[in-house]
């Protein structure tokens, strides 16, 4: 498992024993708290929480180990360097007056810790010190001065431009007791920005928009980075987006469902890892949002690849072309497309056996995957297929019997899909395309994004993906938000998050609801945060 996963993992762990703690099932939240240690050794969140569960537990001793340990890695937590105070009060007056003082000194006003601090070490030898009572140690907050002091150091920082300081003063804030400070988030970007890291700016900046969306500082500076960005053609795919036709109002039409069957689940939407989604099946046409264009990010992915390498054949660049076959093979595993292409490739540059073994490799696998997707004996195929025959009429057409077969596929598929039959919606979805009349736009458009679901549902993400563009790619105007979170969500299982990121940015504005809305919204925080521990974990291993 990666860094950012074992992070990751931690917080969510982290959060669950706090929330056990405030139930007061300590036993329970001690077990936590330990499984962070044991992963997070310098976690000073974790040990704290120890050491509060130890104190309500009785073990006094254990309680003060791991506030000290806790203290030893943030010296800076006011509240453990307060409940050392209180613990060691009676026990060791040196020290506890150290702590009383260093709380004080961070900002926490508190009576007994003054009483503390102010004791002088005669006492000790003339009055016998009250026994801590055996109370609950008062977590106390951390006071706003200090947040105060950190902002205010960290503005004298950036206005002497020295915004490495800067930077290394606000991340330990954010990512202890102020991780929800929006000035600090903005603060951070700046610098950020300052320092060259542009998209990892933007992705803070964003984050800040999403705490405080009244930030205007963060506003400006969100379209200061952003409009580079919507300026570069190379980095993205423009695709024209014109005025969504009418609907086809023909009773023969109207058998095209517009909705997947979707079922109840218990998913928890507020803890979503790359690798685990939700999909949600395409609505109705989308309404016309009226931006002009469609901007989907494409770097680096299969779909571009397989592009780059058919231009590099056209244009005469075998040796390029062989080059990037050789990469989707690697990078994406061995699929019959890719040796095809490769057997292409070399045919072309004249290595005509070297292009048969490739063509052979191709068709051997082509085998093995129409193998694979014979569909379930309990799902019959060509059965649909005559009564998709037969709901047409006698009356009907040659090519409105085309239609309505593709349609009936596709229903079925949707049928299929909504029961997580995926191998028998992909075969649906596919015999919809492939029956569908080439004028009838709407059901193609609607069959590739069927394919892209079940393609989806059975984890081959990155042939989702392209399933996807094909669909966008004959007619734009027909996505919809649901796509581009499903498309998304692919990007987000294969660790693409940057390009995760600008298709839930697209998808909000377009036609989800208010749930769906909140769940994308909450995936494209995550896949934020997982792309700035990915950055770090690379610039740590470079």
């Amino acid at each position: 498992m990666n860094l950012h996963a074992i992070h990751h993992v931690v917080e969510y762990t982290l959060a669950q024993a706090n929330e056990i703690a405030r139930r007061g099932d300590f036993t329970l939240a001690k077990i936590a708290y330990e499984f962070c240690i044991e992963t997070e050794t310098d976690n000073s969140a974790a040990w704290y929480g120890l050491g509060v569960v130890n104190h309500q537990m009785g073990d006094e001793e254990g309680a003060i180990v791991a506030f000290e340990r806790a203290f030893l890695i943030n010296r800076f937590h006011a509240p453990t360097a307060a409940n050392l105070a209180i613990l060691l009060d009676g026990r060791d007056l040196l020290l506890a007056k150290r702590y009383a003082n260093s709380a004080l000194e961070l900002g926490l006003t508190d009576d007994l810790l003054a009483t503390i601090a102010s004791r002088e070490e005669e006492i000790e030898e003339t009055e016998e010190l009250p026994v801590l009572m055996a109370e609950p140690i008062k977590v106390m907050e951390e006071p706003e001065n200090l947040q105060n002091d950190i902002l205010r150091d960290a503005n004298n920082l950036i206005e002497r431009e020295d915004y490495e300081n800067a930077l290394n003063l606000i991340s330990p804030a954010l990512e202890g007791d102020y991780s929800e400070s929006a000035q600090l988030w903005y603060l951070c970007g700046l610098c950020l920005n300052a320092l060259g890291l542009h998209e990892d700016a933007l992705n803070t900046i964003s984050y800040c928009l999403e705490l405080d969306n009244t930030h205007e500082e963060a506003q400006s500076l969100y379209e200061e980075l952003a409009l580079p960005e919507n300026e570069e053609g190379g980095a993205t795919l423009e695709i024209a987006s014109d005025s969504i036709s009418e609907a086809d109002e023909e009773e023969d039409d109207s058998d095209l469902a517009l909705e997947v069957p979707q079922e109840e689940t218990e998913t928890n939407h507020e803890e979503i890892h790359p690798a685990q989604y939700e999909v949600f099946d395409d609505g109705s046409h989308e309404e016309d949002t009226g931006d002009g264009s469609l901007l989907i990010a494409l770097e680096d992915t299969h779909v571009v690849l397989i592009e780059q390498a058919r231009d590099s054949t056209q244009n005469g660049d075998h040796a390029g072309a062989v080059q990037i076959w050789k990469r989707i093979i690697e990078e994406y595993g061995s699929t019959a497309q890719a040796w095809s292409g490769m057997a292409d490739a070399l045919e072309a540059a004249g290595h005509a056996e070297k292009g048969f073994q490739c063509r052979t490799k191709a068709e051997e696998l082509l085998m093995q995957e129409e193998q694979e997707n014979v569909p379930a004996a309990g799902v019959d195929l060509l059965a649909a297929a005559a009564q998709a025959k037969l709901h047409s009429g006698q009356a009907t057409s040659p090519n409105q019997d085309d239609v309505n077969v593709s349609i009936e596929w596709y229903n079925k598929g949707l049928t299929l899909l909504g029961e997580d039959k995926g191998i028998e919606a992909l075969n649906c979805f596919e015999k919809a395309i492939s029956s569908a009349p080439r004028e009838e736009r709407e059901i193609r458009v609607r069959s590739h994004n069927g394919r892209g679901h079940a393609l989806h549902q059975l984890g081959r993400f990155s042939e989702s993906i392209q399933s996807y563009h094909q669909a966008i790619s004959m007619d734009p105007t027909m996505v919809t938000g649901r796509t581009l979170y499903n498309m998304g969500s692919s990007y987000a299982a294969m660790e693409h998050f940057t390009d995760a990121i600008r298709c839930f940015e697209q998808a909000l504005d377009r036609d989800l609801d208010e749930e769906e809305e909140r769940l994308c919204k909450t995936q494209m925080n995550r896949c934020s945060l997982l792309l700035k521990e990915q950055r770090k974990t690379e610039r740590i291993q470079s």
